[in-house]
């Protein structure tokens, strides 16, 4: 063991090696706290929201934090920091960002190896505070909430310094645990199941969401080539304001938001260095209005760019002159649906004229590449909206797989998982068979059109992924019980199945409606009648 663990060290150091451009902080405070990203450093370091809490957290003068990964290959069963190697358990706080509802179970797994009892009510003053907070503790903490001690619903920048607030309050009076737990209970936004209940009343706790005027756009801590791409990231803006029935991100990053110009230039100014690529980071970057002329202005100061899926009806060439001068080789669209009828539907509002022209845009510059998304199992979904899928493929590879050009048109067929606080919260998820039987029915057509080529994906992972993206507090408390006793935690699906393929009804609460997140549920059932 002791040889693993000098393995270890030396592998984290290295790590930390390859980090360059950091901001320029270290972590003092006298109380040392673990922020984890329960999957690959890779991943971890790849989000900027990660990124931006680790440093928030190490700006109050309290708190000392280091960072903590699920890693893989031979230190997979580690559970110690990356800056001092320590393990978790001798840190007084964790904190876990829960960006991915699969990511759960490792939570769990982690919290065992270092010997941290699952259960909040097991804990006692000697064990750390679990935190938990994160995108998808924003729309359904419900499932994590036996295993936590406080969730944090919102965003952090304002949230964070609260937090630090109250703990330090805590030490400084001396306070037992559950004198702790009733005062975070008293920050706006946090939830803490001891106090307020595994399942408190309707719009208890509140989502919180800054004022942008008063912080600037969140941008890199550091650049590593150990992530998916490397690249400095810029916030450009936070939330949507398309309304796509199906989709999370614009509903609990609601209101829509977006930094001035000027802005995200002066973070990239302040904090990038000279050849940086820039990672332009939001989930309504094409809707952003100034986006060629940012683009542009990155690209005066020798920055080259990368951008996420685009839509198809506000490319411009300009935006693709920026793009293909950034050596990308690859440009993304999300059709989502195969016909106008069904994306209709779920709010995208594409007509195939648009999407074709884009595609015909696209392949008048250098691009080797074009990745579509589709997703299958939508509701309403009928066989000639499957079918759509692959008539609208092959007419996109006719424009862009031109006879002899080496192009690719890369599908992705994923399918529809019920996320709450959308339209499509009531919705039942396709069961495993129905998933592959439409799968089939799309892949044998698309792999014979020249220049395809579709991706993978296992019906497994997508419906336990719906069972955690709507679960309850019983699910959370199976998948304790099955990480407890060393059992495969999969095998909880078949107690909750009827749950997640179901249909809900607009009487019945459902477990996350006890979070304000400023959204009326009468808007969101008119969605959900408009759509049926």
């Amino acid at each position: 063991m002791a040889d693993q663990y000098g393995a270890f060290r030396s592998y984290a150091r290295k790590l930390l090696s390859a980090e360059s451009r950091r901001r320029e902080f270290s972590p003092t405070g006298p109380t040392p706290l673990a922020l984890v990203y329960p999957n690959s450093y890779a991943t971890g370091m790849s989000s900027l929201g990660y990124q931006t809490v680790y440093r928030l957290l190490n700006e109050q003068p309290l708190l000392k934090g280091e960072r903590a990964f699920q890693l893989e290959g031979p230190f997979a069963a580690f559970y110690h920091t990356l800056e001092s190697q320590q393990p978790l358990n001798q840190f007084r706080i964790i904190a876990f960002s829960l960006a991915y509802e699969m990511d759960y179970p490792l939570v769990l797994q982690m919290l065992k190896r270092a010997g941290i009892p699952l259960l909040a009510r097991e804990r006692t003053r000697r064990d750390p505070l679990i935190l938990m907070g994160g995108v998808a503790a924003f729309y359904n903490p419900t499932v994590m909430a036996p295993a936590a001690d406080l969730f944090l619903i919102g965003e952090g920048e304002e949230m964070i310094p609260e937090f630090a607030r109250a703990y330090e309050e805590h030490l400084n009076e001396g306070e037992g645990r559950e004198e702790l737990l009733e005062r975070l209970a008293h920050i706006e936004g946090a939830w803490v199941p001891a106090v307020h209940g595994l399942q408190p009343e309707s719009g208890r706790v509140r989502r919180r969401y800054i004022d942008i005027k008063k912080h600037p756009p969140a941008s890199s801590i550091c650049v590593t080539p150990n992530t998916h791409l490397e690249m400095f990231m810029v916030e450009v803006g936070r939330g949507c304001g398309r309304g796509c029935r199906f989709c999370a991100a614009g509903n609990v990053y609601h209101p829509f938001r977006s930094w001035p110009l000027e802005e995200i230039i002066t973070a990239v100014d302040r904090h990038a260095h000279p050849g940086d690529r820039i990672g332009l980071v939001g989930a309504a970057l094409s809707d952003y209005r100034r986006l060629d002329q940012l683009c542009e202005q990155l690209l005066g100061r020798g920055h080259k760019i990368s951008l996420s899926s685009l839509r198809a009806d506000r490319i411009s060439p300009m935006l693709l002159q920026s793009l293909a001068a950034s050596d990308i080789r690859t440009v993304t669209l999300a059709p989502e649906a195969g016909t106008e009828r069904l994306r209709r539907v779920i709010r995208k509002d594409l007509d195939e004229e648009q999407i074709l022209a884009a595609v015909d845009l696209i392949g008048r510059f250098q691009f080797r590449q074009i990745k579509l998304y589709f997703m299958i199992g939508l509701p309403t979904e009928q066989p000639e909206d499957l079918q759509g899928v692959v008539d609208l493929t092959r007419k996109a590879a006719a424009l862009f797989c031109r006879r002899g050009s080496g192009r690719e048109l890369r599908v992705s067929i994923n399918t529809f998982v019920p996320k709450p606080w959308t339209p499509f919260q009531w919705a039942g998820m396709a069961t495993e068979r129905e998933i592959r039987a439409k799968r089939r029915s799309v892949l044998e057509p698309l792999n014979r059109i020249e220049g395809v080529s579709v991706g993978r994906k296992s019906g497994r992972e997508e419906v336990l992924q719906a069972l955690f993206s709507i679960g309850t507090v019983e699910v959370g408390e199976a998948l304790v019980r099955a990480v407890q006793e060393k059992r495969e935690w999969q095998g909880i699906y078949g107690e909750f199945a009827g749950w997640v393929h179901r249909s809900k009804v607009p009487e019945e609460t459902l477990p996350w409606d006890f979070i304000d997140n400023g959204l009326e549920k009468g808007r969101l059932l008119h969605g959900w009648g408009e759509a049926k």
